[in-house]
């Protein structure tokens, strides 16, 4: 439902791309469930039509943008390069649609996606860093908020 939302209410935004055949909001809700599901934080259900200036989650250790792919093989954490908003720290999601599962593929700092690699996929040119340049898991600061939940 909140997929269906966030579809219709981006229908005529330019972020609304559709590079996937699956729709790139339900992936994207995926990959922040996924999120939210291994470190205990809640996902943010407003709507924004102008979106979410590239924060999915806020804490006091910087601001987590969640980018999710269908790319269940050698997946890359891309991003616009010329992007308006920047996140600390960028988490990647590999989310299998038709199995209904999603993963965390590791992270990477605002510093480490900006010095990464050009590549175009046929769309223009986007920032990437593949899964093995990535951090194992989750933020650290991420882990040690779920630490601090209740079971």
């Amino acid at each position: 439902m909140l997929d269906q939302e966030r579809q219709h209410q981006k229908r005529n935004y330019a972020s609304g791309l559709h590079l996937s055949k699956h729709s790139t909001w339900l992936v994207g809700l995926a990959g922040e469930v996924a999120v939210s599901l291994a470190c205990g934080q809640p996902i943010d259900e407003e709507l924004r039509p102008e979106g979410d200036n590239g924060k999915d989650f806020t804490s006091d250790f910087g601001t987590v943008d969640v980018k999710a792919t269908t790319r269940i093989h050698s997946p890359d954490l891309v991003v616009f390069p010329d992007q308006k908003h920047w996140a600390d720290y960028y988490v990647l999601t590999v989310v299998d649609v038709p199995n209904q599962q999603a993963r965390i593929a590791g992270w990477a700092t605002l510093e480490e996606i900006q010095a990464g690699d050009l590549h175009d996929y046929g769309y223009g040119p986007r920032l990437r860093l593949t899964e093995d340049e990535l951090h194992e898991g989750l933020v650290p600061s991420m882990e040690f908020a779920l630490e601090g939940a209740a079971p």
